[in-house]
């Protein structure tokens, strides 16, 4: 279909995937439409010619010399990362009360805690409002830490345009995710009293 690589075409083909997985893209490329019908091996045969341009014309060999290529791993990996966010950002049902901290790296960092009532009183008109004092106590040590899943899938997935059966896993991944931070969470406020309610 195609016999040249350009960052267009990929870039319509991963809005291509998104959609065919249930995810698409709010401002989908305007060429991801000739990608609908067969995105994931469409995608592959365009990297595999730009891989291997003896292979233009040939689906089989430019398929196969796709899936050879990083071009390829990483199109797609970008793709499954975006599916598997969009899939936790809807799980992660924790994150409602919890306030992100920006930190530079894996060491560990100090965060203080703060609390304050946020009971709100019943007042008459032109009543006076009590103030709520916000206290703040040392807090405790955080770190941040990586977890990761590898995903490997076949050439008959790609040739056969499988992406149900992927979308099926990687919203499993993208929901475990969320699963295993909401208990990193809760874990942390069992374990410490100074993190109950004020």
């Amino acid at each position: 279909m195609h016999s040249n690589f350009s960052p267009d075409m990929i870039s319509a083909a991963s809005d291509a995937l998104l959609d065919a997985m249930g995810s698409p893209s709010k401002l989908s490329h305007p060429m991801a439409d000739q990608f609908r019908n067969a995105p994931l091996s469409s995608l592959a045969n365009i990297i595999g010619q730009q891989v291997n341009p003896r292979a233009a014309g040939n689906r089989q060999a430019a398929i196969a010399a796709a899936l050879s290529s990083q071009d390829f791993s990483k199109v797609v990996a970008e793709v499954g990362n975006t599916f598997c966010r969009k899939r936790f950002s809807a799980t992660a049902a924790h994150r409602a009360f919890c306030q992100p901290v920006v930190v530079p790296n894996f060491k560990p960092v100090a965060v203080a805690d703060f609390s304050v009532s946020t009971q709100l009183e019943r007042i008459g008109e032109d009543a006076a409002v009590t103030p709520s004092r916000i206290r703040t106590t040392e807090g405790h040590e955080a770190s941040l830490f990586s977890y990761a899943a590898a995903l490997l899938f076949s050439r008959q997935t790609v040739v056969n345009d499988e992406l149900q059966g992927i979308a099926n896993i990687l919203a499993a991944y993208g929901s475990t995710a969320a699963r295993t931070e909401a208990k990193l969470v809760y874990d942390l406020l069992e374990s410490n009293p100074s993190l109950g309610d004020a």
